[in-house]
């Protein structure tokens, strides 16, 4: 199984596109990227804007993943293995290897390209959440057991809050609009005990079948590598600490098939039944894809940028 690498990227204002707008920062950054470091460039699978968290780490780096301001999620395959210039151009970086299956890597952007073409045709929702409706931003829908009752709510618990749904409409209504695709990034640590991680497993089966049907789908997943069975250890003074297990990353429609998801009886009893117990801990980002496929030194395609 092929080793790639994943970081978090904050990048640095004062080095790229001093007092830009995120999305120029992000576009300037991956045209220094293009010209100067080709081959690196080359291994990029993945350039994806970074939104807000929907699930905080409460176990695991949470520090660092919490207190950052992330502007990008990025994968490389094959692995990095020396200092480049992600790191040149960044303020702060989250790394972590992850093995990922020959088979997904390969077939990634031709999926990806279908995903985006199907979300432009459109897809169902079915659960009945209202993003205008401000009595789901303020939390009047509760006694719901789909619903929580903290208005700030970010828990492990994947339901709907005040604060997903506020999230939810400001993407599509602000700084700029969007109501494209999301994918989502989550990392995961188990609970002790094989059961743990097959449950979290049967978790992820029972998942294709609720998502499916609103045309989420897992793009990547993958095992994290613990940090003494890496070939080349880092010395990047970011580098993640031991904890994470596996990482997925899931193509929604768009924010509101996701919120559609959360909101469906039949995910929440899944989400009770297989995910809750398996979890010691998990963060869950919401992120904006990059276009790679139509990269040139003066352009970068994202419905974000």
């Amino acid at each position: 199984m092929p080793i790639c690498t994943i970081q978090l990227v904050k990048l640095s204002s004062e080095k790229v596109a001093v007092g830009s707008r995120k999305g120029e920062r992000i576009r300037r950054f991956l045209e220094e990227l293009y010209r100067n470091e080709e081959g690196i460039f080359k291994q990029l699978v993945i350039a994806s804007e970074v939104n807000e968290p929907i699930i905080r780490a409460e176990k695991v780096d949470g520090s660092v993943l919490n207190g950052t301001e992330w502007d990008l999620f990025l994968l490389f395959s094959p692995e990095l293995v020396a200092s480049n210039q992600v790191e040149r151009f960044s303020e702060k970086v989250y790394q972590l290897k992850v093995g990922i299956p020959s088979k997904i890597l390969q077939g990634y952007r031709s999926r990806s390209e279908v995903l985006r073409k199907e979300a432009r045709e459109g897809k169902p929702l079915f659960s009945g959440v209202d993003l205008e409706d401000d009595r789901w931003g303020k939390g009047e829908w509760l006694g719901d057991d789909r619903v929580s009752s903290n208005p700030n709510d970010s828990t492990q618990k994947l339901q709907i809050s005040p604060r997903l749904v506020r999230f939810g409409k400001g993407l599509i209504s602000k700084g700029p609009p969007y109501d494209g695709p999301v994918s989502m990034l989550n990392l995961m640590s188990f609970n002790p005990g094989q059961q743990a991680k097959e449950s979290y497993h049967k978790y992820g089966r029972e998942f294709v079948k609720v998502a499916g049907k609103r045309g989420g789908e897992a793009k990547l997943v993958g095992v994290v590598v613990p940090p003494q069975q890496q070939q080349q250890p880092s010395t990047d003074q970011h580098q993640a600490h031991l904890g994470w297990d596996e990482l997925s990353f899931v193509h929604y429609p768009s924010i509101k098939h996701f919120i559609d998801m959360s909101a469906d009886e039949e995910y929440q009893r899944i989400n009770r039944v297989y995910r809750l117990g398996a979890l010691k801990d998990t963060t869950l980002i919401c992120t904006t894809e990059i276009d790679l496929s139509v990269f040139s030194p003066n352009r970068v395609s994202s419905s974000r940028l």
